[in-house]
């Protein structure tokens, strides 16, 4: 099983929105936990492929299949990011009924290299796994051949158009309508969004937010998705730029929780008070 490779540190700081002084701890953190192996004179790298949870070690082993940067890069975060708050939740729960998680991490063009395919069911009968996870795996391609070898086969915080798989979608194109139309019930016609920096791999959410605007009979405006990286400080950017434009709007709605954030900073710092609506959740800036 190869190793996969972390951008730099200062890459990583630029990515996350965080000082390079936590990136160096959250490294140093990690790699005690055995996630992550620091290579002198060759950069940070996600452990082996075939990689435990740290928690008991015992009980009927699930499988959860993940990309490696981007897991490693919401641990780094350290604000209780997405996959952090997932995995932890996940292992947590898993103990508490007797089963035991092991984590297999894949690079994110696995799509592209369907050689190393083979390395998830080996990684599953080598551990005699008894179910998998996949969480948040975009290539329909590979989900069809994982569920068409590992059952049952659960997808998490995605979909697959075609592939016979049950799904778990805590943000999605529902999710987005009923947010939306929270903030068109309270009087807000302008809502800025902003958005995944890649649409076209998560085009459901925005989906939501444009049934609720058509549902009240508002032609959406191109202009106010904002597409941003998604952590705090590229939120305060896109909002900083919509404001920057002049463009009227009087709510936001985020794509995640770090760019809400990074929203209610930008608000603040003009001395705005709006509502940002993130997965359902409603915050108001201070004055």
């Amino acid at each position: 099983h190869s190793l996969f490779r972390l951008p730099s540190i200062a890459e990583l700081s630029r990515q996350l929105g965080v000082s390079v002084v936590n990136v160096h701890r959250a490294v140093s953190t990690l790699e005690k936990e055995g996630l992550l192996e620091v290579i002198q004179g060759k950069g940070t790298f996600t452990r082996p492929a075939v990689q435990a949870i740290k928690g008991s070690g015992k009980g009927t082993p699930l499988g959860l299949v993940c990309y490696s940067e981007r897991v490693a890069m919401d641990y780094l975060g350290g604000q209780g990011g997405f996959y952090e708050m997932l995995i932890r939740g996940l292992s947590g729960k898993a103990e508490e009924l007797g089963y035991r998680l092991c984590l297999h991490w894949v690079p994110s063009d696995i799509g592209e290299n369907p050689g190393l395919w083979p390395d998830i069911e080996e990684f599953a009968a080598t551990n005699r796994i008894k179910g998998v996870m996949l969480l948040c795996l975009l290539e329909r391609d590979l989900i069809a051949w994982i569920a068409g070898r590992i059952r049952p086969c659960l997808l998490i915080d995605h979909w697959a158009e075609g592939v016979a798989i049950d799904t778990v979608n805590p943000g999605n194109r529902n999710g987005s309508r009923e947010a939306a139309r929270r903030l068109l019930a309270e009087g807000h016609r302008d809502i800025l969004y902003v958005y995944h920096h890649r649409r076209d791999k998560n085009p459901v959410r925005l989906q939501g937010y444009e049934d609720a605007l058509r549902e009240a009979g508002i032609v959406p405006r191109e202009e106010l998705v904002a597409p941003a990286l998604l952590n705090e400080r590229a939120g305060e950017a896109a909002v900083n730029d919509a404001l920057k434009k002049r463009l009227s709007f009087s709510a936001v709605m985020a794509f995640d929780a770090g760019q809400a954030r990074g929203a209610l900073v930008a608000l603040k710092a003009h001395g705005l008070t709006m509502p940002v609506v993130t997965f359902g959740m409603a915050q108001e800036n201070a004055d």
